[in-house]
């Protein structure tokens, strides 16, 4: 007996030994481990989650980190309990950014508020703190949390921190997140930290990643010697054809073997995916901390190899879904065909002349595009006939650095009519349109999809993501004309404008019905706006007959609704006269758009 009470002080003594050491040497770690709970009561649980371990060991010495995840990697966890105890014992005050509203109140009332009640702990620090205890701000300890919704500016300007997280990024307002670092200057910390499913590449935290980051991807060895970075496509699928995938394990059955394996690509041998391993940095002096996070070195249910093959098989080909997989199932950006406009776009709208055009050249009516911001860029294009084809063709593209200037152009070019964005310059836009009777202003409107003017007003107004599908389609089918060796426009940047932004599902998870299409950018696309108020500019006077400028378009427009309205009579055996005249065809719209809208419409009917 006392030789086993002395081998339980010995364990006991060597438990207290280690637990010491985790609280002085990685505190973070300790205090998850000690006083935190899951969201559903649970002890935090880091059996096979080595890669985890590594974040809460080190993310308190990194004053910038960014992850880019899949779902259920456990990353949103980290960023809870990190942020109370930045709060709870340094004493910072914390900005947690999230995309709107109603995910703001969900994480707040489920993940934050559920521990604040029921972890005693945390009880007593939130008790102490004696201060606001509300959803939007929260004190804690020394410190305090606030939570903001992206989409209001207002909360972005009201409160020096010291620290801010970023949750969802790729969901956010990117706009008002640039004022985050204007919040921090007073403050000697600073610390910024960027999470979220990826969702196109070169966009939100993939271009974080990407730009600004060390890189980092956890990496297993085999039993053979090699460095494994799990990656679905090499170590547990392979294509067998056209769309068609088949799993490496040969003991893989759809939708009955979850757990199959994962091999090594140099031996082919099965790898343990859940083995410690090492994160390998590949640009280790970059300024933030990054590291890539896919569902392979997870342990959630709905990560193992032979659930994702199950989804993949199911998904692949249909190119929404096949996003959704890269982006929450992957932890990977993922950019679809037509997603953006291309190098091989512009290539077929080019035709050989001399550029900038000299004005006693310019034979056809000219329209112009503004696009307003800290200078204007202008863009001017000539209505041409090539054969029996209306075009639209490049004379100008620049900047001016003032409204004057921009005035000195308008009358040097005489454009029959100039588009303007009516923001964020509101006052001078104002009195260009009063000085010239040319001169319109534009505003977007969410939801518009027809082409909206004011005539009297002269104003323009139009759903953004809807104008931006037109001027793609523009180049996409030569409406567009620019010169050769158009690349080294403007210093290049008329074709890097073109190019930076990308259309991008923005997913709604609670209601996937509200889910929606927008052309997102980190990179600066002014010349792209500018494009889009001058194609409004030559909608306005379109030559006479609106048709004829969208003649082609309203053709394929056409036949594709008699395609949907056939199938829709067949589904409900509605008659033709009634289907068609729920199906009306609005004149400049956007096909891409379009269809979208038949393709809801037609899923509504089809419930019903």
């Amino acid at each position: 007996m006392d030789n086993e009470g002395e081998l339980k002080a010995q364990i006991e003594n060597k438990t207290k030994q280690a637990k010491k050491k985790i609280e002085t040497s990685w505190p973070l770690l300790y205090w998850s481990m000690e006083y935190h709970r899951n969201s559903k009561g649970k002890k935090m649980d880091f059996n096979d989650a080595w890669f985890l371990i590594d974040l809460y060991k080190n993310i308190l010495k990194w004053p910038y980190f960014v992850a880019k995840k899949s779902a259920q990697c456990f990353i949103s966890e980290l960023m809870i309990v990190l942020s109370l105890y930045e709060a709870g014992v340094l004493g910072f005050c914390i900005m947690y950014s999230l995309p709107n509203d109603n995910l703001k109140r969900r994480f707040v009332n489920n993940r934050v508020d559920k521990a604040l009640r029921e972890i005693p702990f945390y009880v007593k620090l939130y008790d102490d703190a004696k201060g606001v205890k509300r959803t939007e701000l929260k004190h804690f300890g020394r410190g305090s949390i606030a939570y903001i919704n992206s989409r209001n500016e207002k909360e972005y300007i009201e409160i020096p921190v010291d620290a801010s997280t970023v949750d969802e990024k790729d969901r956010c307002d990117m706009a008002n997140l640039e004022m985050i670092k204007d919040r921090m200057i007073a403050s000697e910390y600073g610390y910024q930290r960027e999470i979220s499913n990826p969702s196109i590449e070169g966009y939100g935290v993939d271009y974080r990643y990407e730009q600004y980051s060390t890189q980092g991807k956890y990496n297993i060895r085999c039993n053979c010697g090699e460095w494994v970075v799990p990656d679905f496509f090499v170590n547990v699928v392979r294509q067998v054809g056209e769309r068609k995938w088949e799993a490496i394990d040969p003991n893989y059955v759809k939708n009955q073997t979850p757990d199959i394996n994962v091999y090594c690509h140099h031996c082919w041998k099965p790898i343990d995916r859940l083995k410690k391993g090492e994160w390998v940095e590949k640009y280790p002096d970059k300024l933030w901390v990054g590291r890539e996070i896919g569902s392979l070195i997870s342990k959630a249910k709905g990560c193992r190899p032979g659930v994702l093959v199950d989804e993949w098989i199911d998904v692949c080909g249909h190119d929404q879904k096949t996003q959704l997989f890269y982006n929450f199932k992957l932890g990977l950006a993922y950019t679809s065909a037509g997603a953006k406009i291309t190098e091989t776009s512009l290539l077929s709208c080019q035709e050989r002349y001399s550029f900038p055009i000299r004005k006693e050249d310019v034979k056809g009516v000219l329209f112009m595009g503004v696009d307003v911001g800290s200078v204007l860029n202008v863009v001017i294009r000539e209505r041409i006939i090539i054969g029996s084809v209306i075009k639209l063709r490049l004379v100008l593209v620049t900047t001016v650095a003032s409204f004057s200037l921009l005035r000195d152009l308008i009358t040097y070019w005489s454009p029959k009519i100039v588009v303007v964005d009516s923001k964020p310059e509101i006052h001078s836009v104002l009195d260009l349109k009063e000085w010239n009777k040319h001169v319109y202003l534009t505003k977007f409107q969410h939801g518009l999809l027809k082409i909206q003017i004011n005539k009297q007003e002269r104003m323009i107004s139009m759903d953004r993501t809807c104008l931006l599908d037109m001027v793609k389609e523009s180049f996409d089918k030569q409406v567009y004309v620019i010169p050769e060796g158009f690349e080294t426009i403007d210093g290049g940047d008329y074709v890097a404008h073109l190019k930076a932004s990308t259309r991008v599902l923005l997913l709604d998870e609670a209601h996937p019905e509200k889910s929606y299409y927008s052309w997102e950018h980190s990179m600066p696309d002014h010349y792209f706006l500018s494009e889009s108020f001058c194609l409004q500019a030559s909608i306005i006077d379109p030559g006479g007959n609106v048709l004829d400028f969208y003649k082609k378009w309203v053709v394929e427009i056409n036949t594709e609704k008699d395609k949907v309205v056939k199938e829709v009579v067949r589904q409900t055996n509605e008659s033709e006269d009634s289907a068609r005249s729920k199906l009306n065809v609005p004149i400049g719209i956007s096909p891409t758009h379009y269809l979208s809208m038949l393709q809801n419409k037609y899923a509504e009917r089809k419930k019903k």
